[in-house]
Parts: structure tokens; sequence; C-alpha cells
């Protein structure tokens, strides 16, 4: 038997160790489980049979709450179809919690590492807020010498209004106790992203690449995550489930293809790689020339100038007082989608539907798990046909879900609940209530004094009432409308929740919770985030009462200048 001195076995060990550390990064096979792999390491794929000079490395970079297993985990041929076809391939980890200037300067950093090791050009394939970290790299962090093109799926360049839903009023506990108030979804709000074009579109490293999107109208599968995801954006246009097809486009890119797939699916080497394979190039060309494709729409409107009000939104910390949530449905209403998220999974028959009729029997639902905007929260939807007109309520009736606490008594701020929720409920209907984003942004205007001296578009009527109502463009039997509560949040751009500062005014104008000249002061003193939450209430032309809610964020900058 051989015996190892101690010296010898101590040079064994940091020999072993030393390979062991080569070969965790720079790769080889994949192995292990991604989310516990260190942020900021990049992995390589399997090397081609014959390496091709001409070819790119191709640098796969995930989204939102996502890692490197998004490319290879299940049955995504991406990484296979990439290195059948010769292509040397690298993936890498960022945060999926942080926004793109954090992401963005570590990609930056990692993008300069894999051209020298390889010392050829790479192409960035980017899944949704990767597309946008990818853009902080290039253009704001200086990576760009080393890419050649970057191709962007269901990337949210001007934002995702799951975002600003996400960030809403009614919607800040559940966000809260998931931890899913962070800065990737802070910084993914509209208003935010509408600052971020703004100084990327005009840096003059923004040509410096070749760009190439491709967006999805599918919403997957019914009732999944990115069902009920879609059925809230529907109200601003098709969507891949996540992400609206006009804010997936960049004013100098390339729009490859629109295509019926959802968000999760444009990942996948089977749906896209053949797309976007013929930019797979080394070189950068017609870097000032903005293409088009044919089989496309003619041109993209990116702006949100008009809302379709088509979803009421309640939330809150789920107690004994708060079990139970009433709604309205008007009549001509074709069907209803109710959609209760909670970061607990519900016994679907310990939730209660009860139709004006006092009917009970609505029992068909579908629970899943979101990985979104929501991450880790669980949604329990059920689609009601032929809704009768009335009072409608959901009610949790088991009590072993309840909080401890009271949650008509909550205040925002602290996360010591155990179960909290978020009720939407989506109307489908030929009635649409259209209403511009000037007027959203003007009613809130009435409230916040800041804005008064602010740069901005601003409207000149500052409640929505039935004599504005030709103004907001309100088709059908909509006749009457009012703005019956705004619910206000400002976050200081560099600050974080607990800095949050909140108004909640009611029909008449009265502040109901929060300090008025607190608010403006803060927002006088510190660029930031404003999400506004607008409860409205009305009746129709037959005298039949609706609700909806409507969700928007601005952004503020240091000068005052107003983004949304």
């Amino acid at each position: 038997m051989k015996v190892f001195s101690k010296k010898s076995f101590i040079l064994f060990f940091v020999m072993i160790f030393t390979l062991v550390s080569i070969s965790t990064v720079y790769g080889g096979k994949f192995t292990g489980n991604p989310s516990d792999l260190p942020i900021g390491w990049w992995f390589e794929g399997n090397t081609p049979t014959i390496i091709d000079p001409n070819k790119p490395i191709l640098l796969f970079v995930h989204g939102l709450n996502g890692d490197y297993s998004t490319w290879t985990s299940g049955s995504n041929s991406m990484y296979n179809k990439a290195l059948s076809q010769g292509y040397q391939t690298t993936f890498i980890n960022l945060h999926p919690d942080k926004n793109m200037w954090t992401n963005g300067s570590l990609l930056a950093t990692k993008i300069q590492e894999i051209y020298n090791h390889y010392n050829k050009k790479i192409v960035l394939v980017a899944h949704s807020k990767g597309g946008i970290d990818s853009q902080a790299a290039l253009i704001h962090y200086g990576a760009h010498p080393y890419v050649s093109n970057v191709i962007t799926l269901g990337s949210p360049h001007y934002g995702s209004q799951l975002a600003d839903l996400a960030n809403g009023s009614w919607t800040w506990w559940l966000g809260a106790i998931l931890g899913q108030r962070n800065d990737a979804t802070e910084s993914l709000q509209t208003g935010y992203m509408s600052y971020f074009r703004s100084i990327t579109d005009s840096h003059s490293n923004r040509l410096r690449n070749k760009y190439y999107t491709l967006a999805g109208t599918s919403t997957g599968s019914f009732f999944s995550s990115l069902y009920w995801g879609g059925l809230y954006l529907n109200s601003y246009g098709q969507n891949d489930g996540a992400v609206v097809v006009n804010n997936a486009s960049l004013p100098y890119g390339h729009i490859v293809k629109i295509n019926n797939w959802d968000h999760y699916n444009l990942t996948h080497g089977n749906t896209t790689f053949d797309w976007f394979r013929p930019y797979l190039t080394t070189s950068i060309a017609g870097l000032n020339t903005v293409q088009v494709a044919s089989n496309n729409f003619a041109s993209l409107n990116t702006s949100t100038s008009d809302v379709a009000a088509n979803t009421l939104v309640r939330g809150n910390v789920l107690s004994k007082e708060t079990s139970k949530e009433v709604f309205w449905v008007e009549d001509g209403v074709d069907s209803i989608n109710i959609n209760f998220l909670a970061n607990q999974p519900i016994n679907p028959n310990h939730i209660r539907i009860t139709s004006p009729d006092k009917n009970k029997k609505f029992d068909s639902w579908t629970v899943g798990e979101d990985t979104l905007y929501f991450n880790g929260a669980y949604y329990h939807s059920i689609k009601i046909d032929n809704p009768m007109e009335g009072e409608w309520s959901l009610e949790i009736t088991n009590k072993n879900y309840f909080s401890s606490i009271n949650g008509n008594s909550k205040k925002r701020g602290t996360v010591d609940y155990e179960t909290a929720y978020v009720m939407t409920v989506t109307y489908q209907s030929d009635q649409t209530l259209n209403i511009p984003v000037e007027e959203i942004i003007d009613t809130l205007s009435d409230s916040v004094s800041v804005f008064e001296d602010s740069e901005m578009m601003k409207s000149s009527s500052s409640v929505l009432g039935a004599s504005e109502m030709k103004k907001a463009k309100s088709l059908g039997a909509l006749s009457k409308l009012n703005v019956k509560s705004k619910q206000v949040e400002f976050i200081p751009v560099d600050g974080g929740n607990d800095d949050a500062i909140y108004l909640e005014v009611d029909a008449k104008g009265d502040i109901e919770n929060g300090n008025l000249s607190r608010f403006n002061a803060s927002m006088k003193n510190k660029k930031g985030v404003i999400n506004v939450t607008l409860d409205i209430s009305g009746v129709n032309g037959s005298n039949s009462r609706f609700e909806r809610t409507i969700v928007k964020s601005v952004y503020v900058d240091e000068n005052g200048k107003v983004y949304y």
C-alpha cells in the first residue's frame, strides 16, 4: 500500500483543487444545480466537433428570476441546437433580482473576460430583462467593442405593465412577502424604462452594435401564469403573457419576427433559433439602417397613449377581516376571468364564488405557480361565461389560511404577516373604456403639487367624470365615470421599500392615508418612481354599475422632468 507524506498530500490536494476550480470557471458539461452556482460566473458549453473561426461566440443571457438553465433545462433545445450548428456557447448567471445597472456593470466585465478567453467577437442572445441588462453593458458600461450583434427575445425595452402592477398599491403586501418588490421589478416599470430609453437611445454608443428583436403573441396554455398575465396585458395590446409586443422592439433595431410564441418558448431552440441564426455573425453591417421585417407590422407605436380599462385589482393581507372581496359585473359582459394570487396554495374547495343570485357552484379552478413578477406565488384561476349582472363575491372560507393580524388595520412597511393575496377580475366585453395616459397622469397631478412646474404632457381635465367621457373615448354604453380613489407611492431611486412614501386620496380629494406635504417635499428633493393606482367606478347607460383599476408608473428625474 502506498503511503502519502503530509507534504505530498497537501500538494496533491492543491493540484486537485486547482483543476476543479479551472473546470468550474471555464465550464465543460453542465453539472450541478444552476441556482446554487455563484452569481457572475460564466460557463462554457461543449466544444463543437469543428471550430469555425468565422462563427462568433454565443453568450446567452437570462432574464428576470432566471439563471443559465433557462437555455438548457427540460425540453429546451437551444443549447443543443447551437452546438450542433458549430457554435461555441457560453452562459452566465446574473443577479435575478437586480436592476440593469448592477447587472449591466457585471455583464460588461464578463463580456470582456469571455472575449479575452476566445479572442473572438461575441453575439449576445438575451431573454426578457436580459436584453435590458445587455444594452446597459454595451452602451453605458462600454462593452460594445467585444460584441457584434445582439438578439433580444421578448425583452421589455419599454418596460412591462405587469411590473407596474407588481409595484402597485393593491399588490404591495403580496410582493413584499414574496421578496419581489426588488430592484429588478422596480426598474422594469414603464415610467422608469421611459427614462432608461431616453438616456440610452440618445447615447453615442447605441449604434455600435446591431440589435435584432423577436416578440411573441401567445399567452401559453389555458390558465398558466402567462395566461393570466396576458389577460391583464390585453389592455395594452398583443403580448406574450409578460411583455407587450409594442414594448419588445427598438427604434434602431431590426424586427426579425413576431410570431405565436409565449414568453417562455421564445427561449427554445426549436422555435426561434433558425429565425435569428442569420444574424449570428462576427461582423456588424448597416449600423445606421433601421430595417423592419416585411412580414411584421409596418410600424410599431411604442407609446401607450390609451389604456383599455378591463381589469379590477384588489389585494391585502389575508385575514378574517379581509377574507371576502366584493366586486361588480355590469350588463353586457361576455365572461370574467378571476385570478387569486397568494403566497401559498389554497385548496379550491376553500374558495367560494357567489353570484348575485346566490349561486355558489363555481368550482373549475386551475392552480399553479407563478415564476415572473410574482415569483413564488400560487395562482388560482377560473373563467365564468355569461356572468350575471350585479354584485359578486370571492371568499376564503378556511381560517387556517388567515394571518394572525387584522388585515384592515395593517400598515405597509413591515412584513410580519403570514399570508397575502392579490385578486384580479378581467372583463371580456364589447364595451370598452379607453382612457388616455395623460388623463391618468393628470388625476395624479391633482394630488401631487410637484408636477405643477414639471416638464410633462398634461391634459386639461383633472377628474374623469360624465362630461369628460367623450374626451376619454368611451365606447359602447359606458356613459358615467368617477375616479373612486387614488393610491400613490413614491420610491426614491436610490432608496428601498422602507423609504417609500404613500398617499391615498378618496373621491372627494381628501387624504385618507399619508401626508401630502411630506409626499411633495420628498418628491421635490429626490428623483424616483411614482406608481399610481386609480380605482374607477361608474354606471353605464343601463344604470348598471361597473368597477375597474388602472395602474401606471411615472419617473421623475433630478431636474423634475417626468417620464411615462
